[in-house]
């Protein structure tokens, strides 16, 4: 003890134990008015060390519902979607950790864990599309795709999609014509006669639908179960 604080000191041994990897997972992250994130919705072996980056994601999903809901600007349905987007997520990084338990599998991609892990729709009532299972994609990939993070790509005004995702509001991206909606939007490059759909983004920076312009206030209700 001496060589490592650097002088004698008196010392009590009160606990000796071998330390054990665990793996768990919530059977639910919602019950009722009671929501489970981070340690409390799922413990990891430290393998991937994705611990705490499954903690802030839940919380990332998890809290712009919750102020929409308590604020009025979304009904209480909007919250039945944190469950069925984040667990299979979850699930799926505590499976990896798991395998990776054994240092010679060859580790899973460290950026497509942190963003590369998107949501089902069809599971999702605050997502639209038939697509079920969570989908895995290489997030170097700057085409935009629903149940997915809005990828950086470049608009005709300089900026980039990632700059139009804010926590206080939905966004859009796509080809359309200036003053069609109220919302932050953005256009990509793309031909003038190209039909008007957007990609619309919502205050987490998933892709919630991809829509004719027209439907981006009615889609929005539906989302936020406004009808």
């Amino acid at each position: 003890m001496e060589s490592i604080v650097g002088q004698p000191i008196e010392f009590e041994v009160l606990v000796h134990a071998q330390w054990t990897p665990t793996a768990h997972l919530a059977a639910t992250f919602r019950s009722g008015r009671v929501f489970v994130i981070g340690d409390a919705a799922h413990a990891l072996p430290p393998s991937m060390g994705m611990g705490a980056n499954l903690a802030i994601a839940d919380a990332h999903n998890l809290a712009w519902k919750l102020a929409w809901v308590l604020d009025g600007r979304a009904g209480a349905g909007l919250l039945d979607s944190y469950d069925p987007e984040r667990r299979p997520v979850d699930a799926f990084i505590l499976e990896r950790s798991i395998i990776e338990m054994d240092w010679s599998v060859k580790q899973f991609d460290e950026a497509t864990a942190m963003i590369g892990l998107g949501y089902p729709p069809a599971s999702s009532p605050a997502m639209i599309g038939e697509s079920t299972g969570m989908p895995i994609r290489d997030p170097h990939d700057s085409g935009p795709e629903v149940r997915m993070r809005v990828p950086h790509h470049w608009l005709i005004d300089g900026r980039s999609t990632l700059d139009l995702a804010n926590s206080n509001t939905f966004a859009a991206v796509g080809i359309m014509d200036a003053g069609i909606t109220e919302i932050p939007y953005g256009n990509i490059p793309g031909s003038p006669t190209a039909p008007q759909r957007v990609w619309l983004i919502r205050p987490d920076g998933h892709i919630a639908a991809h829509v004719p312009a027209e439907e981006i206030a009615s889609t929005i209700d539906w989302i936020l179960e406004r009808h």
